[in-house]
């Protein structure tokens, strides 16, 4: 977690050719972060704890690390993921620096409409989705919206027009002609916030049948993906 520090036991276990004093380190560290293994080596076998101390500078994702163990005449190395999280206090899915931000506290209350369940300005959308999407949760003309609607003279194409686009997430649209379930195909994916007021205006050239379904993937800061916003044309 951003601005904590984590400790893992990583065991060496002895085999063939790979004995005596063993040396571990680690490498391919994201920026923010210091990792120390205590001790540094160990003897034959053995186990010694990995100390990691993330900064608040540290950026949130997903990163593969390098356990190197060396002996004196062999090397043997381990990959792992680091995954960094924003501090949740709360557990609710919603990180503190969010909630302070737009409702000073730095954990959900009920008193002042924080809760992740929610709906701080009355939008039909509760807090948890709000900070998903990327919207302000005391702004009433702050909401997210996926429009679909039919191309002028192009009976087998739809359009669909989606904002906002916020700092910090991905969103992918994608598309499904069988009844919402199986394989959705990506249409396109947007990074924001674009330059063109925050809305994208995607086309589907092959919307062919009698019923469709979208739906926007985002991806956002706290690292794991959610789907939750679905559009169905009939």
């Amino acid at each position: 977690t951003v601005g904590r520090n984590t400790t893992y036991a990583i065991t060496v276990e002895a085999i063939t050719g790979f004995g005596g004093d063993v040396t571990l380190s680690p490498s391919n560290l994201p920026a923010g972060v210091n990792a120390v293994f205590d001790p540094p080596t160990v003897t034959g076998s053995g186990t010694s704890t990995l100390s990691l101390t993330v900064s608040g500078a540290a950026t949130p994702g997903t990163y593969p690390l390098v356990v190197t163990a060396t002996s004196s005449n062999i090397t043997h190395t381990a990959n792992i993921t680091l995954t960094i999280h924003l501090l949740d206090t709360d557990g609710d899915g919603i990180p503190d620096v969010w909630t302070q931000q737009y409702f000073g506290s730095s954990t959900g209350l009920v008193s002042n409409l924080s809760m992740a369940n929610q709906d701080a300005d009355g939008t039909g959308q509760n807090n948890l989705f709000k900070y998903v999407a990327g919207l302000d949760p005391t702004n009433p003309a702050s909401v997210f919206v996926l429009q679909i609607q039919n191309v002028p003279n192009q009976s087998n194409q739809k359009q669909l027009i989606f904002s906002p686009l916020s700092d910090g997430r991905t969103y992918v649209i994608e598309s499904n002609a069988y009844n919402g379930k199986g394989h959705y195909a990506a249409l396109g994916s947007f990074s924001g916030p674009q330059t063109n007021g925050q809305q994208v205006i995607v086309t589907d050239l092959n919307a062919t049948g009698k019923q469709l379904f979208y739906r926007v993937h985002i991806t956002y800061p706290k690292v794991f993906p959610v789907r939750g916003v679905t559009g169905k044309y009939s």
